[in-house]
């Protein structure tokens, strides 16, 4: 069988698990089915029933280290409770009718993985392939996981040799992050997504969904904390390595765990809410300071500005990746060497360290605390008169109750909203205050928005020595 391959960041040429070739290499003699031709899929995508029967999934669960099928696995589907079974070619078939379900595949030899928000939509066939790992792994084989993956190595910078690290006050949370998308060239689509959805689709695409719990919580606060300011600073994020790269289609259950088990927490560096770049590998060396990085791709220094959280620190307890510089003839860093090191946070979640320690480590007189209530919309928002404002707020309650400049009274709500037009010209204060069993909570801080004549951006400092 020919298994199609991707360059790796070193150079290296690896089976890629999840493209049409190995789709068509391994099921094309499964129950009948032929990946070909205009109705062939990748995973994620879906193909015409009438290429493959009924519609439901269909799929490959394969070894992702040895890149053979797994024959004998069960992939599950909930809520349905449907269960299929892979065959000699690892192909595996589920007629499911449409709906959004968790697929989960499991054998005795390999860590289960799920698969959350997949969907079957009417007349089509959903394609879903599972690369399971062996439990135990050596540090090799974890770094050629994260490699087959094919995991971005860097959180980019937002101009090419210039860390241009923005702030924003640590008062609130968005309640969502618009995602822009980029097809065809040149033409883009800004979409909506609630910010911990966002983040479940981010953590994934950064690091292997079978690595420790709390280096993938470590992953979730730094892929929000950053998500939030470059949104925040921006009004959008793109979802690929302009920004984060954001792929809801490749949602893990263990990746979704870490995501709620940090709900609205973020890094602050001096009560702002901090962008904090991560990247893949130090090389088992100091990290890097922000204005002294370096580049693996060109092994020349990038010049960038001072930040005041990005400090050198120790890390340490992962392998060492030779990569040589042409240059220097010096091993290099993989990624900018500035902010969390992923495989770093991979060590440390091994040697027991807990998610806020672990970036407490990499990210210098950080805090890293949460950001509850209210959310939305942001502190200091600005609105035209007749336009809707909508107050919203993540607390927990059975109802609330609403303080507002202008109403001689707080105003009480079943649901963790309120909304109401823009009116005269000024700046307006507003607060929250959850109920619980008839016993009242502490009154959120208070947020502010004004109502102005002609709305303008706020643009945010560049963090300075």
């Amino acid at each position: 069988m020919s298994v199609p391959t991707r360059e790796s960041p070193d150079g290296e040429r690896r089976p890629d698990l999840t493209r049409r070739g190995f789709l068509r290499a391994t099921v094309a003699a499964a129950g009948g089915l032929l990946l070909s031709g205009p109705g062939a899929s990748t995973d994620g995508e879906s193909l015409p029933t009438g290429l493959a029967g009924q519609p439901g999934f269909v799929g490959v669960v394969a070894d992702l280290l040895a890149g053979q099928p797994i024959s004998g696995a069960t992939v599950s589907a909930e809520p349905a409770g449907a269960v299929a079974f892979t065959d000699r070619a690892g192909a595996y078939r589920l007629d499911l009718p449409p709906g959004t379900y968790s697929l989960t595949a499991t054998h005795p030899a390999y860590v289960e993985l799920t698969y959350t928000q997949k969907t079957v939509s009417p007349g089509l066939v959903a394609v879903a392939d599972f690369g399971l790992v062996r439990p135990g792994l050596s540090r090799e084989e974890e770094g050629t996981v994260y490699a087959k993956l094919g995991l971005q190595v860097e959180a980019p910078l937002p101009e090419p040799g210039l860390a241009v690290a923005e702030q924003v006050q640590a008062v609130s949370l968005p309640r969502y992050i618009v995602v822009r998308h980029e097809y065809p060239p040149g033409v883009y689509t800004d979409t909506q997504v609630p910010l911990e959805d966002y983040v479940k689709g981010v953590v994934p695409n950064e690091v292997p969904s079978t690595w420790p719990a709390e280096a993938l919580k470590a992953q979730a606060v730094a892929a929000r904390s950053y998500g939030v300011v470059s949104f925040l600073s921006r009004g959008y994020v793109y979802d690929d390595t302009r920004s984060q790269v954001y792929n809801p289609a490749k949602r893990t259950a263990s990746t979704d765990a870490a995501v709620d088990a940090t709900l609205s927490v973020v890094v602050t560096y001096r009560g702002s809410i901090a962008q904090t770049f991560f990247y893949s590998r130090c090389n088992g060396v100091t990290t890097r300071n922000s204005e002294d990085a370096i580049y693996w791709q060109s092994c020349t220094r990038a010049n960038w500005s001072y930040v005041g959280y990005c400090r050198a620190r120790p890390c340490g307890g992962h392998d060492v990746v030779q990569h040589a510089c042409a240059d220097t003839g010096m091993s290099n860093y993989i990624g900018h060497g500035v902010g969390m090191c992923q495989w770093g946070a991979w060590a440390r979640a091994n040697d027991r360290f807990g998610y806020a320690d672990i970036l407490k480590r990499y990210y210098t007189d950080v805090d890293v605390v949460t950001i509850a209530m209210p959310v939305a919309p942001p502190d200091g928002a600005m609105f035209l008169p007749g336009e809707v404002v909508a107050l919203a707020w993540s607390a927990t309650g059975t109802s609330y109750n609403v303080e507002l400049s202008g109403l001689p009274a707080p105003i009480s709500t079943s649901a963790p909203t309120y909304s109401l037009v823009a009116g005269s010209l000024g700046l307006y204060q507003w607060r929250v205050q959850a109920v619980s069993g008839g016993t009242p909570q502490p009154w959120s801080p208070y947020q502010t928005f004004r109502v102005v004549s002609q709305r303008f951006r706020t643009q945010f400092p560049v963090v300075g020595r």
